[in-house]
């Protein structure tokens, strides 16, 4: 037996001690149509199905039961074979991934009907035909507590096959940087950089884990990638990550500036930043409240920014009071496996353990994970700066905080826009090691690799 068969049979065998006398039924998804049948967006499994069955066609699904495993595939056709090709060898996916047998989709009613006498589990994506033909079963129930509570339990914590694909994700992302950063420069455009990216990631073999951020306009936290040419005194923000073959992703962001300096504002703003996640990273071991993480970093910006005079008052009656998230609305990171926001397709189940509910806070209410970090689990530490006019101009955020806020000052720093720095990180039993320590986030490397490439 092949060691991804293995790895892949003992998820599957996990999962049905944990719910034993179960039928469980996961889709893979289907292909969605973009505007027309014959047109449609690049297809990716679903997460849960890549889990534990791994690489399959469209329209893929798995049954198991105590007593093997089982895949459903769609029937080729002569003339799919023409549009799209016929190349995916069943037998070696089954091989790869310890499947036991293989069947066509058109036999899965009947297998269903043999398996009556088990309870049926199951969670499905995009396929509304799946959908359609469990609801039709006796004893049917989509995800029961126990079962999703099982699944997320098996996600938290990456296995050996899970951390070698996330190294893996990690290591393209980090060849993509710094292919990116002998392509920053005055008049080049960020798409430019954004392609550079992609395809270092293309060539190795793999794909962007999510749409690539790459802008000058660093303080709309999703901004889009643009043609007009970067300005020397820009930074310019990226935040990309790889995925593997086997679904696997990396998610990192770094700030450079677009002529190799730093001024002294983005300086300062970009060496705040730095401290709280260093301080972030120091916490992180088995055992600590990921809150706690947060709010330490959320400290740490609290007294730079009053430092720096942007905020007056104690740090600490400034954090509890939300302050500090005008200019650090997010939370300080997030899981990170199968999906770049591992398991969030589950709402607050993974990231938050039933006895904790998020803050309503501004700021802390966007914090993704709220548990206690256990050792394998792999997480991303990314504190960032933001001066967003948005943000200062409304008033349901700033009225009660308008004392303690030096609007003056916030308009200098407005063009610094925005700071990030994410890596990705896995816990151990009494500390945690930065995976993408490679990618440089020292001030003097930046400079440095920037200015000898302009």
């Amino acid at each position: 037996m092949t060691k991804s068969a293995s790895a892949y049979r003992k998820r599957r065998h996990a999962l049905v001690t944990r719910c034993p006398d179960r039928a469980i039924v996961i889709g893979a998804g289907r292909e969605i149509e973009r505007n027309i049948p014959s047109i449609r967006y690049p297809y990716r499994a679903s997460s849960h199905f890549l889990f534990f069955a791994g690489r399959w066609s469209a329209g893929a699904v798995l049954v198991v039961t105590e007593e093997g495993s089982h895949v459903f595939l769609e029937d080729s056709t002569p003339l799919s074979a023409l549009w799209h090709g016929d190349d995916f060898d069943r037998q070696e996916a089954a091989s790869r991934f310890g499947i036991d047998r293989i069947w066509s989709r058109q036999d899965l009613p009947s297998l269903l009907e043999s398996l009556s006498g088990l309870a049926l589990e199951s969670i499905v994506r995009s396929d509304p035909q799946l959908e359609t033909l469990l609801a039709q079963q006796a004893g049917a129930r989509s995800h029961s507590k126990e079962f999703l509570d099982a699944l997320v339990d098996l996600r938290l914590v990456a296995d050996e096959l899970g951390l070698e694909q996330i190294k893996l994700a990690v290591a393209t992302t980090q060849l993509s940087l710094l292919r990116a950063m002998d392509l920053v420069a005055p008049g080049e455009t960020e798409v430019t950089v954004e392609f550079a990216i992609e395809e270092a990631m293309r060539l190795h073999g793999m794909q962007p884990a999510f749409p690539s951020i790459v802008t000058v306009r660093g303080d709309v936290l999703h901004n889009s990638s643009g043609l007009r040419p970067m300005q020397a005194g820009e930074l310019l923000l990226v935040d990309c990550g790889a995925e593997t073959e086997l679904g696997y992703a990396a998610d990192v962001t770094r700030v450079w500036p677009v002529d190799g300096r730093f001024r002294p504002e983005q300086l300062d703003a970009y060496a705040l930043v730095l401290e709280a996640q260093q301080t972030a990273i120091a916490m992180l071991k088995s055992g600590v409240r990921y809150r706690d993480v947060h709010l330490a970093a959320a400290l740490v910006m609290a007294r730079g920014l009053v430092a720096l005079g942007l905020l007056r008052g104690d740090p600490e009656s400034l954090v509890e009071r939300g302050a500090h998230a005008l200019f650090f609305p997010h939370g300080i990171g997030h899981l990170l496996g199968l999906d770049v926001h591992d398991l969030e397709d589950l709402g607050d189940l993974a990231g938050y353990p039933h006895d904790r509910k998020r803050s309503s806070q501004f700021g802390l209410s966007h914090l993704r994970l709220d548990r206690d970090l256990a050792t394998g689990m792999v997480v991303t530490v990314e504190p960032g700066f933001y001066v967003n006019p948005a943000v200062f101009s409304e008033s349901s955020l700033v009225d009660h905080l308008r004392e303690a806020i030096n609007f003056e000052l916030v308009s200098v720093f407005e063009k610094v826009r925005g700071i990030r720095i994410e890596d990705d990180v896995l816990i151990l039993d009494s500390g945690s090691v930065v995976l993408s320590a490679g990618i440089p986030r020292a001030v003097d490397e930046i400079e440095h690799r920037i200015s000898s490439a302009t």
